[in-house]
């Protein structure tokens, strides 16, 4: 299928601070995309496939544009179409470089491998144009068009609303003429000073030593995971609601702690976790795939003989207050006046320091509210379950640990990126086996 350039009036668009952060920050060793990897089980119509494909893209203008003008002010203009690849079962896409070039390429690349009764189609997201949120509103169209296509081809999809237009205030997060009060600038002068100064723990390869072949690249698909199974689960969903918490802050509290015996010395160092917060709105819910997207940061000095209910707790109670106060705007608020200064936020990026410890999203359920058909609270689309939806945030340089959990049917997914510059695969997966295992100890 070659690639084709869509028509979008709602370009040009200026660039959001979020997105012009990720442009900034963006390196050819550490490149700010994350990966993501829907898996069927069932025979694959190539054309319907494709056929959804064109479709879903005229939706999401975002995934088919390119970037043009200087930094600071650049902006998006309309680019050429993804191509959707097609590469045999053993063929992986973990042999290119992950680095895009976001004024010639668009933001995503794509490409289907198929087996007996079996394919997964892989999507490598650039984070400038689209975060996980979004590139879960996309699957969702792309699905709806693939069964369409192959269950009755003769009429066309029933999507979900959808307004264009709410791009052009993608960044606003509902705050246009909000007058910032002087404990706003307060509260993102702490956050940022603290991101600067504040001298952090970080994951160290077991033994103090990294061993891995040093010509190893970094890959973004080189991630890890493990399956939690539903007795399991309803096991975590008892104890949170036993200890009047979220499954949410059980899976914080496990990466402290795993982070602390994983070390296995004790540092008087803060542990930083940064947590992915979705700041759309209810008035977003019809706007197509783009970033709207702050970073809450919960700091804890965590030893390995830690007060385990008590940090609970403490956890329980900062994210109550994240979500309540919006606070992941106050990082994007720091942003939007380096934004104004944009050698000062260059220097900012490349200081060689760690920003955070460990990151950790919770997808929650995947696509829960589709109209798709559902058997065994597994999704199909065109005749092929849906077996797994997985994706991973991106590492940045110094922060060598990422994790990602989500549901799907009953299950619990955890997926761990870590850094293979830093970690053999034999020490990723003892990684994520020691926070599983920390995870589903029961206390």
């Amino acid at each position: 299928m070659p690639p084709d350039t869509l028509q979008f009036d709602v370009f040009p668009l200026r660039l959001t601070d979020f997105e012009l952060y990720h442009i900034i920050d963006d390196s050819p060793k550490y490149p700010g995309v994350f990966p993501f990897e829907i898996r069927f089980r069932g025979q694959l119509n190539r054309d319907a496939l494709a056929a959804a494909w064109r479709a879903a893209l005229q939706r999401h203008p975002m995934l088919s544009t390119r970037l043009s003008g200087q930094i600071p002010n650049a902006y998006w203009i309309a680019g050429k179409s993804p191509e959707l690849r097609w590469c045999v079962a053993d063929e992986s896409s973990c042999h290119e470089s992950p680095a895009f070039d976001l004024r010639c390429e668009p933001p995503l690349r794509a490409h289907v491998s198929a087996g007996v009764e079996q394919f997964s189609l892989k999507m490598l997201f650039h984070h400038a144009c689209c975060d996980g949120v979004g590139a879960l509103r996309f699957v969702e169209d792309l699905l709806l068009a693939y069964d369409q296509n192959v269950t009755q081809p003769s009429s066309g999809p029933h999507w979900p609303p959808l307004n264009i237009e709410r791009l052009h205030v993608r960044g606003e997060f509902g705050l246009r003429g909000y007058r910032p009060k002087l404990v706003d600038f307060y509260n993102v002068a702490v956050v940022w000073f603290r991101l600067m100064f504040r001298r952090l723990v970080v994951v160290q390869p077991r033994n103090g030593m990294a061993a891995v072949d040093p010509n190893v690249r970094y890959s973004p698909w080189a991630f890890s995971e493990a399956w939690l199974t539903r007795q399991q689960c309803n096991g975590l969903r008892q104890l949170a609601q036993r200890s009047g918490v979220t499954l949410n802050d059980l899976m914080i509290r496990a990466l402290y702690l795993t982070i602390a015996d994983w070390n296995g010395k004790v540092s008087r160092r803060w542990m930083r976790i940064t947590i992915p917060t979705n700041l759309r709105l209810e008035e977003d819910a019809a706007m197509p795939a783009t970033n709207v997207l702050g970073f809450a940061f919960l700091e804890r000095r965590v030893g390995r003989d830690h007060d385990s209910q008590g940090l609970l707790q403490s956890i329980h109670e900062q994210m109550i207050a994240v979500k309540r106060g919006r606070l992941g705007l106050l990082f994007v608020a720091g942003l939007g006046i380096m934004c104004r200064f944009p050698r000062l936020m260059r220097w900012v990026l490349s200081r060689d320091l760690t920003f955070t410890t460990a990151v950790l999203s919770n997808l929650g359920t995947p696509l829960s509210g589709s109209p798709l058909a559902c058997h065994d609270q597994q999704i199909v689309s065109g005749g092929a379950t849906v077996e797994a939806i997985v994706c991973v945030p991106p590492l940045r340089r110094n922060t060598h640990v990422s994790i990602a959990t989500m549901t799907h049917a009953g299950q619990l997914i955890v997926v761990l990126l870590a850094d293979p510059t830093r970690f053999d695969q034999m020490q990723r997966v003892s990684f994520l086996e020691m926070y599983v295992s920390r995870l589903i100890k029961i206390d």
